[in-house]
């Protein structure tokens, strides 16, 4: 075994524990939906959601990025981060596929967001997944009005 498998369990349950005492309000599912791109009309196939959770059911931690940051132009608005989440091992983790796999034609990857701040929950389209670290993965991503004006 190497550190890296000594650790990872160690940061899966550690990062449990805000939201065991209650900091971690806000749950987030991968959703992928299919769409038929053979029709005319592109017409809604299916879809499959994924819960991203760390130990014992909790969600990772979900921050907004703060107004100053937006009214100086050093953010777009309406951009969430999602994580730190700990990347898969033997018991448990998040396999990094689930977060930025291949997708087929007619296939997209959004995040849906529930908790105090969007009660009703919201699509926020994925528009980075970093995993250029050992211990953790995270996302950025913004809420699909938002994302689609630039479009």
């Amino acid at each position: 075994m190497t550190l890296l498998d000594d650790m990872l369990p160690v940061a899966f349950e550690a990062r449990a524990i805000a939201g065991e005492l209650g900091f971690r309000q806000h749950t987030v599912e991968i959703i992928e939906e299919y769409f038929d791109v053979d029709s005319d009309d592109s017409a809604f196939a299916g879809s499959s959601r994924t819960p991203i959770v760390e130990d014992a059911g909790q969600s990772p931690k979900v921050s907004w990025k703060k107004a100053d940051d937006v009214g100086f132009g050093n953010a777009m608005e309406n951009i969430v981060e999602v994580g730190p989440i700990t990347p898969a091992f033997v018991g448990g983790g998040t396999d990094l596929t689930t977060l930025m796999g291949d997708l087929a034609r007619g296939q997209v990857r959004n995040l849906w967001i529930t908790g105090p701040k969007v009660p009703d929950g919201a699509r926020y389209r994925i528009l980075d997944v970093k995993a250029d670290r050992a211990l953790r993965y995270m996302i950025t991503a913004q809420s699909e009005g938002e994302a689609l004006k630039g479009l």
